[in-house]
């Protein structure tokens, strides 16, 4: 229930806005199970949403075989310090607020080959709001931002870099990443999702000819509830990134730069160096 609604207002937070209600949308198999499981869904996400200062105002249920939550959110903004996703200039720094991985950790939960304590650490980085990084990213000037959710980091950077007529590059031995990663990636442990992400981005992806491509999956794993990717002025990255360290978030990165998009070249290309993972975050145990 935290993380079904960190994730719905994450919309919101990427604006630099603010989330004032939200309408619950609930599928639950109430014939089969226990209506306290429901409640105790409920109730967490009415915890995470009063955190975030949003209030329940009603929802939806209805009896159905799969469970499902989520929220629909309104919130209000600043016009005039509105943080668009198309706005990224060449200078950027971009920062990375959460790690990576979610989606190979969870994927990895449902086969069993995580412990619970694994889990629960990814867990808690999933209910964990955005809420700081809006307003720090809007006191520091922000040019563009947007949520890091199912299209994995590359899907929305590309869509970030596209929109906004600039390319990118990360180093990939900065971006942040839970400690379980480099344990799914090497026994080849993650969904369909991150080869459907890869069919959709690849077309803008470019390592550099020679390099290890071991870890390179990690760019098109899906995140539930992931961090922001912002772009900042590069005079306010580095202050940026110490502001959020000072309120606890500690992942929080500096994964690479935009630069202008050479004359005749597409626009939209992320340009992949240092494929070494090294920024990792949390438990690490060995995969049986």
């Amino acid at each position: 229930g935290q993380i079904a609604a960190a994730n719905s207002v994450s919309d919101v937070y990427a604006m630099g806005g603010k989330p004032l209600t939200a309408l619950s949308i609930v599928g639950f198999p109430i014939d089969e199970l226990d209506g306290a499981i429901l409640e105790a869904m409920l109730r967490g996400g009415m915890d995470k949403l009063e955190e975030a200062g949003c209030a329940l105002v009603g929802g939806h249920s209805i009896n159905d075989e799969e469970i499902k939550l989520g929220f629909a959110v309104t919130g209000m903004i600043d016009a005039t310090a509105a943080v668009a996703r198309d706005a990224a200039q060449p200078g950027d720094v971009l920062v990375l607020t959460k790690p990576l991985g979610t989606g190979m950790v969870s994927f990895a939960a449902q086969l069993g080959l995580v412990s619970e304590a694994c889990l629960a650490e990814v867990g808690q980085w999933m209910a964990m709001l955005n809420k700081d990084a809006a307003e720090l990213m809007v006191a520091h000037g922000a040019h563009a931002c947007t949520d890091v959710t199912g299209y994995a980091l590359a899907g929305h950077l590309v869509e970030m870099v596209r929109r906004s007529g600039v390319n990118a590059e990360i180093d990939l031995s900065a971006v942040p990443v839970f400690g379980m990663v480099r344990e799914c990636i090497r026994n080849s442990v993650f969904g369909g999702a991150v080869e459907r992400n890869q069919a959709y981005a690849m077309n803008w992806i470019r390592v550099a000819d020679g390099a290890d491509m071991t870890n390179v999956p990690i760019l098109y794993d899906p995140q539930t509830s992931g961090g922001l990717l912002i772009a900042l002025p590069e005079e306010r990255g580095r202050a940026f990134v110490d502001a959020m360290h000072a309120r606890r978030h500690t992942a929080t990165s500096v994964i690479g730069r935009i630069i202008e998009k050479p004359r005749g070249q597409q626009d939209g290309l992320v340009l992949v160096t240092n494929t070494e993972l090294s920024r990792f975050v949390g438990l690490h145990e060995p995969m049986d």
